[in-house]
């Protein structure tokens, strides 16, 4: 979050005190920063990514790594992990020009309003993403004002050859996305798993 303080310009202004604050206190309001939810149209995601990155906002396009078998080989490419989302660092007066931006739809809404997203969410899928590949995104339902967690399911030992592994599901849950996100790793036993910075581990 982040506040720009503006008391300062309205010092000369010939008002009284309980107008000039209120004045203030909704300009500062104006312009806090919030994430949100973009959605943009099919496979657009990263061109409008660059095209705001351009006018100096900041956003946020989430990639996972898949691998895909063509020929004889295998090639690993990198895709947006939400489909047609673009995640946005704006305050709200910046919401109708984002609006107009080229490829963008509209924002994530929620009761009638632009959703805004926990930066923290933000904070777990950068972490989950650079840990894991071949990430699954499931639909599960927004929760609002519900923490992002972690959990691992670990299998039982298993033998790879001589050495003996255990596989691990681990799973984020994005509340306020509505999503949760799958990845799943195999280690020599007794290894133990990555954690996050999430508000709830299990």
């Amino acid at each position: 979050m982040q506040l720009i303080w503006v008391v300062p310009c309205l010092s000369a202004v010939p008002i009284n005190y309980p107008l000039k604050a209120a004045l203030c206190y909704q300009i500062i309001f104006i312009m806090i920063k919030h994430w949100y939810a973009l959605y943009t149209k099919p496979q657009q995601e990263q061109k409008v990514t660059a095209a705001l990155s351009k006018k100096g906002i900041e956003s946020f396009c989430p990639l996972t790594t898949t691998g895909v078998y063509k020929g004889f080989g295998k090639k690993i490419h990198l895709q947006p992990l939400f489909p047609s989302f673009v995640f946005v660092h704006i305050s709200e007066s910046q919401l109708a020009m984002v609006r107009q931006v080229s490829d963008v739809i509209n924002f994530m809404f929620w009761l009638g309003k632009p959703a805004t997203i926990p930066a923290a969410e933000l904070k777990c899928i950068r972490q989950f993403t650079a840990l894991h590949k071949n990430i699954t995104v499931v639909r599960t339902g927004i929760v609002k004002n519900a923490l992002a967690a972690t959990t691992h399911e670990t299998s039982q030992n298993a033998f790879s050859g001589l050495l003996s592994v255990q596989k691990t599901i681990t799973k984020l849950s994005l509340p306020s996305l509505g999503y949760m996100l799958t990845a799943e790793t195999t280690t020599p036993a007794g290894i133990l798993h990555n954690t996050y910075e999430t508000n709830s581990v299990v």
